[in-house]
């Protein structure tokens, strides 16, 4: 009697959706911290300073920032459409069980929802900036916008790590 085939773990559109997360994330990131550095004399941003993209990056952290919240809305009509909705289903119940793969694949759910809030989080305070100037105090927004960013370089580590 013959087996039914498994589903592929890595599909094609959730292979596709992942690059194009990544390569929008770093524009976004790099381009942020240029424009960051265009103000900010911190000398972290001085060091990373050569690596960062240049131009006009204001256009290109648009277009990148823009492009990652599209990209992370279709992933998740993706999930939705194909009933696999469980990819993000998150159980907290499931990160303290004794079974080794289970508090794993609960592990990298929680990592992935991290993701998420940071970027709402930074959706959000990038909006205000860019669209409504003024409508809450710049300079601690600018602080949230900047430590989300950094967040995402921890989210990275920690979503590698994680796999």
């Amino acid at each position: 009697m013959n087996k039914p085939l498994a589903r592929p773990r890595a599909d094609l559109p959730t292979l596709v959706l992942h690059w194009g997360l990544v390569a929008a994330l770093l524009v976004s990131v790099s381009t942020g911290w240029r424009i960051a550095s265009m103000t900010d004399g911190g000398v972290v941003l001085r060091w990373l300073d050569a690596l960062l993209l240049q131009g006009n990056v204001v256009r290109w952290h648009f277009v990148s920032a823009t492009t990652l919240v599209a990209l992370v809305l279709a992933y998740v009509a993706f999930l939705a459409r194909q009933g696999l909705g469980g990819r993000l289903a998150l159980r907290l119940a499931s990160l303290s069980s004794p079974d080794r793969q289970t508090r794993w694949q609960a592990i990298n759910k929680l990592i992935y929802w991290i993701s998420l809030a940071l970027l709402a989080g930074a959706a959000l305070t990038g909006t205000l900036l860019y669209f409504f100037p003024g409508t809450v105090r710049t300079e601690p927004l600018v602080t949230l916008h900047r430590g989300l960013s950094w967040g995402f370089i921890a989210y990275i580590a920690l979503h590698v790590a994680a796999q």
